[in-house]
């Protein structure tokens, strides 16, 4: 089976195909969605045994149960000439991408195993003047809680992210506020959002918010592959919330329908209570707030790396208390590393084979200034409590 010119041949096509319009024009005769449920299922080209006619194309998106994987098995015999694919190809999609960007190619003849990465599949095939045939078996496997995934491993005076850097991030947006992001959050299962209790507080009304996940700058929102909006049902502020002092700022928010997996799109894992206090390990925090003390906001989705403090020591530069239920981050540089306004909610996040939801953004001090120390709300704290609510369906994982 040849499919070492795989990413030459898939190049090709997709550039002929020219986008979304040319896509969807190759398969407008023959293009079908259909969900599969346990047990196996058959997928076979027109005609089969028998060859599909030539110049014909199809395309199949395939959808499992949430939180089921679909593992294909195709044997395919599709012409090729010389080891290359030039007149018949055979696309297999992972993450389900009906645009088929990112898949995989293949002619020849053989059988090949592909898993999705989350609950749905494109397979297609497209004829440019030859025939050929395929079989494949579809089987559904339940996933494994899996999170803090990424794809590449400015707050004031940060670095913009990387494209989807942070699959989990948030951006919550106010219908009843001009202001396009008015606080951040972060997505632990496919309907809870953890954000800070007094971001729930500026907008009580859950209809009036709106979430946005899989995208990286604002401008550009509506054209980021990922980018999805998900209104919400209702919020559940932590009952022992108070702002003055400020202390248990946190809240989870939950969305109407299901947020979706994506390889952009995805929750954090949450760390055991009490695995670790984290002082003076780095993490990084993620906002689209301003750049600076009463500066404007940022278009792109900026991030910091800080350090965590030991509370004794993050309770010398405030008035207010510091609680055990607080996480203290410090901008060990000199270079004004922070969060900033509008950041709140968002996460703190500790890096390791995975990443790790360890603070809630929650206040500070005039940001953006050398060696300043911001609080969080200390999210092995509140473990118990977000797994109540939220009917633990969380990822909590160990560190590492």
């Amino acid at each position: 089976m040849s499919r070492k010119r795989t990413l030459i041949c898939s190049i090709v096509l997709l550039c002929l195909l020219s986008g979304n319009h040319g896509v969807f024009a190759l398969f407008e005769g023959c293009d079908s969605t259909f969900q599969i449920n346990p047990g196996t299922t058959y997928l076979q080209s027109p005609y089969y045994p028998n060859t599909y006619p030539p110049w014909t194309s199809c395309r199949y998106q395939i959808i499992a149960p949430v939180d089921y994987t679909i593992e294909a098995n195709c044997t395919i015999d599709l012409p090729s000439n010389a080891g290359q694919c030039t007149t018949e190809h055979f696309y297999v999609s992972t993450e389900g991408d009906p645009q088929l960007r990112d898949s995989e190619q293949f002619c020849g003849q053989g059988t090949f195993t592909r898993v999705s990465l989350f609950r749905k599949l494109t397979l297609a095939y497209a004829s440019y003047g030859n025939t050929g045939r395929f079989l494949c078996s579809l089987t559904i496997r339940p996933q494994q809680c899996e999170c803090g995934w990424s794809t590449s491993t400015k707050i004031a005076n940060g670095q913009e992210v990387g494209t989807n850097e942070f699959p989990f991030m948030v951006g919550l947006q106010n219908l009843a506020s001009s202001t396009d992001i008015f606080c951040g959050g972060t997505i632990i299962s496919h309907f809870h959002i953890i954000t800070a209790a007094h971001c729930a507080r500026i907008q009580p009304d859950a209809s009036q918010i709106i979430a946005h996940v899989g995208f990286t700058q604002i401008s550009t929102l509506n054209n980021s592959r990922y980018a999805a909006a998900y209104r919400i049902r209702s919020i559940t502020i932590h009952p022992g919330y108070t702002d003055d002092p400020p202390v248990n700022d946190i809240s989870v928010l939950v969305t109407n329908i299901l947020i979706e997996w994506e390889r952009g799109v995805g929750p954090i894992c949450l760390p055991p209570a009490g695995s670790s206090t984290f002082a003076y390990q780095t993490v990084d925090v993620a906002g689209w707030g301003t750049e600076s003390f009463a500066g404007p906001t940022t278009d792109a989705l900026m991030k910091a790396n800080l350090m965590v403090v030991e509370n004794s020591v993050c309770q010398e530069k405030y008035d207010v208390p510091i609680y055990s239920s607080q996480i203290c981050t410090t901008d060990y540089s000199g270079q004004g590393r922070d969060a900033c306004q509008y950041d709140s909610g968002g996460p703190v996040v500790w890096r390791s084979s995975r990443m790790f939801l360890v603070g809630c953004i929650s206040f500070g001090q005039a940001c953006g200034q050398p060696y300043g120390t911001g609080v969080n709300t200390r999210i092995t704290y509140f473990l118990n409590w977000i797994q109540q609510v939220t009917g633990y369906t969380t990822c909590v994982k160990p560190l590492g």
